[in-house]
């Protein structure tokens, strides 16, 4: 991994459960850090107490060019620390461009070396998102993060059903909108992988006391993003 970054990544441990969670395997990683490199140098961009991955024993065993299936993924005590500096320097951007990839990837066929992974179910616990944006004055935290999903992700089309609970904080040009502000969403949402886009299909929101309902999209492009979202 650190050889294909622009960033330090480490855990403390990892441990692999065969018997206690048969007939299914269990991996857990403890104490996981990425740490950025210059521009940001010592930023932690990433942080996790423990993640930990629920499949079937005998996808330990298939190929690589083999699809994979996870029947659950935990995350617990993670931490996301997003920054876009004033000359627009994303401390995300950490991927190294490897030297004649290009050509590499042209004469490869991704349909016999293409790497799939379907999963079932996810749950994030006690997590902290953080993100600021120097430029634009846009600073975003949203705290004690419990969320959990489930759905057959493998699929082109799919459903996600999703609840989350979290404290909001929003922070735009100095004018403090959300400070710490209880949000609890529970939503039924579509997911296009062909297309990139993630529709509201049934939800229903509250934040502290204000109940709203969405409706619209959102659709990732290469070049941008569409968001198509109203609320009543």
């Amino acid at each position: 991994v650190n050889n294909s970054i622009n960033a330090t990544f480490d855990f403390e441990d990892a441990d692999l459960a065969l018997f206690s969670s048969f007939p299914n395997a269990r991996v857990n990683l403890t104490d996981i850090t990425l740490i950025n490199k210059a521009p940001f140098l010592g930023d932690t961009l990433f942080a996790a107490k423990k993640v930990a991955l629920t499949m079937s024993i005998k996808e330990l065993f298939k190929d690589v060019t083999e699809p994979i299936g996870i029947k659950s993924l935990q995350l617990d005590g993670g931490l996301l620390n997003i920054k876009v500096d004033g000359e627009e320097n994303a401390n995300y951007d950490i991927a190294l461009e490897e030297e004649g990839a290009e050509t590499v990837a042209s004469d490869v066929d991704t349909a016999e070396t293409g790497f799939t992974l379907s999963l079932e179910s996810y749950e994030i616990k006690e997590t902290l998102i953080k993100y600021g944006d120097a430029k634009s004055g846009m600073y975003i935290e949203v705290a004690n993060i419990n969320h959990k999903g489930k759905g057959d992700l493998s699929l082109e089309k799919s459903e996600l059903d999703t609840e989350t609970s979290a404290l909001v904080s929003f922070v735009m040009d100095s004018t403090t909108y959300l400070n710490r502000n209880q949000v609890q969403l529970k939503a039924l949402i579509g997911v296009d992988l062909n297309e990139n886009k993630y529709t509201f299909l049934k939800n229903e929101a509250l934040i502290n006391q204000l109940a709203l309902v969405f409706e619209g999209f959102v659709k990732l492009n290469e070049d941008d993003q569409e968001v198509d979202i109203t609320f009543n």
